[in-house]
């Protein structure tokens, strides 16, 4: 076993001679891996290594990372065995048990703790993307970084956030980095919300607080499961509505594609859906011209000319 520069030449080699039993690539994963290597993160000591199987030549794992350097034009470090043995070794590469980010965390509540820095990360990097298709993307690593930058703020907020689940049921996740976003800027007003939320008993009818208490405990609401975006979208809105006093809509979900951010005003969060909609109906305009543009072309053009019957 080695370790070696992977140039994007010695990739694209490696990936002109794959195993035979080979799986299909993951997109997504390719793309991950290539922003991770283009940002300068990747860690070199991913294990397990690139496997080349000794009698034929043939890549059997490491699919993805090759494909990723191509992708990217990056050269990484990498472990390589030109050893082994496919045979013997392809049936249980990937059949083990996926260590998770959690695992590595210390400190109480360490699964809220992974799931709120996933939530940061998103809004970070890919906040116009649906929350539920990327969170799960994310390197260990890059959850563990996230969270250990942001420890201190978990420990103040852990707490109350666990309150919070009990009362309404909302993601841990999604709550606790919420919080962690606004207590960054307004931390009184967002203390005063979570304590709220966490025990409306005080709390008055028309309060955003007690509006989401309220509606989490609804029979028609009360367990059902949800998107990770539809408990980001209930909780921003009742906690923005908080931090800039202002009214609660009296629907808080709606079908839409911007996703609301922490500390923004209910008006910007029209803005932006409004926006976001405009955009998608200009989109669909110019697929449907371009439609009819094909079916027009298609209708002009000559029949083939029909073969003389009874010959």
């Amino acid at each position: 076993m080695q370790k070696i520069d992977l140039t994007p030449e010695l990739a694209a080699e490696l990936l002109a001679k794959p195993y035979h039993r080979q799986r299909k690539p993951g997109r997504q994963k390719i793309r991950q891996y290539a922003r991770i290597m283009e940002a300068g993160e990747w860690r070199d000591y991913v294990p397990p290594p690139i496997m080349v199987d000794k009698k034929t030549g043939t890549m059997f794992n490491g699919l993805q990372r090759c494909s990723a350097v191509v992708q990217s034009g990056v050269t990484i470090r990498a472990l390589i065995d030109y050893e082994a043995d496919g045979d013997v070794m392809f049936d249980v590469i990937d059949s083990g048990l996926i260590r998770q980010a959690h695992q590595f965390i210390e400190g109480t509540f360490s699964s809220a703790r992974a799931s709120a820095a996933r939530v940061i990360l998103w809004t970070e990097n890919a906040f116009d993307q649906p929350l539920a298709s990327v969170t799960p993307s994310w390197q260990n690593h890059e959850v563990l970084d996230t969270a250990a930058r942001f420890a201190d703020d978990f420990d103040t907020w852990v707490a109350v956030t666990d309150r919070i689940y009990v009362r309404t049921q909302l993601s841990r996740g999604a709550v606790l980095a919420a919080l962690t976003i606004a207590g960054q800027t307004q931390p009184s007003a967002t203390q005063e919300f979570a304590e709220g939320l966490s025990d409306p008993a005080s709390l008055l009818p028309n309060d955003p607080a007690w509006r989401l208490f309220d509606r989490m405990n609804k029979t028609a609401h009360k367990g059902r499961r949800r998107k990770p975006q539809e408990d980001w979208t209930l909780f921003v809105r009742a906690l923005n509505a908080h931090l800039n006093s202002e009214q609660l809509p009296t629907t808080l979900m709606t079908s839409i594609s911007a996703w609301p951010r922490v500390g923004e005003t209910e008006r910007d969060l029209r803005r932006r859906i409004s926006v976001a909609a405009n955009r998608k109906s200009q989109r669909a305009k110019i697929e449907a011209r371009i439609r009819r543009q094909v079916e027009a072309e298609i209708s002009q053009e000559e029949p083939p000319a029909m073969a003389a019957a009874g010959s």
